[in-house]
């Protein structure tokens, strides 16, 4: 059983499920391992959405969420 999961990305989902609600109940149901999900977001500039999903999902699954400006 895994005890973490790492997510780097966009948070921006393009294929599969894309509903954001849809998408943290799949990963909360389908996690029944109860891995911690460190989630990290990168984009450019202020928050975005998909950032707002990584964090959800980090905080239903006891992770952590970080956030890269790449702007900067």
């Amino acid at each position: 059983e895994p005890t973490h999961i790492f997510v780097m990305s966009d948070g921006e989902p393009t294929e599969g499920i894309t509903n954001f609600d849809e998408l943290r109940t799949f990963v909360r149901t389908r996690n029944a391992g109860r891995a911690q999900v460190l989630a990290m977001a990168v984009g450019q500039g202020k928050k975005f959405k998909g950032a707002t999903l990584l964090e959800s999902i980090a905080e239903d699954n006891a992770g952590k969420f970080s956030y890269v400006d790449l702007s900067r």
